[in-house]
């Protein structure tokens, strides 16, 4: 599994690369710390999963998993985030397939 990290924080992307580097099924492919290398690296790179902070760059994931589906759609993405998104969160599930969410 290809993974690209997006996060806006070094200590979390090299984290999350350091536990991932334990699985060898998954491989970090790249981490980028805003959407426009995000979406370049999707445009330049086979990525199946996008670990992906829903709020890097200040702004809610919702409009960026969107431009994600249209780049990649067969792309994989878990999203996150550090802060408590509260009632945008529900947007973001809402505007997602039943298929795409998962507990």
């Amino acid at each position: 599994i290809r993974i690209l990290i997006a996060d806006d924080y070094d200590i979390i992307r090299h984290g999350l690369e350091q536990i991932i580097s334990h699985d060898t099924a998954m491989q970090v492919v790249g981490h980028v710390d805003n959407r426009n290398d995000l979406l370049k690296l999707i445009r330049q790179q086979e990525i199946d999963l996008v670990i992906l902070d829903l709020t890097m760059d200040g702004s809610i994931g919702f409009d960026l998993i969107k431009i994600l589906r249209q780049q990649a759609p067969n792309l994989r993405i878990i999203g996150f985030s550090n802060q408590t998104l509260g009632e945008r969160s529900i947007l973001i599930l809402k505007n997602l397939p039943t298929s795409e969410v998962n507990p």
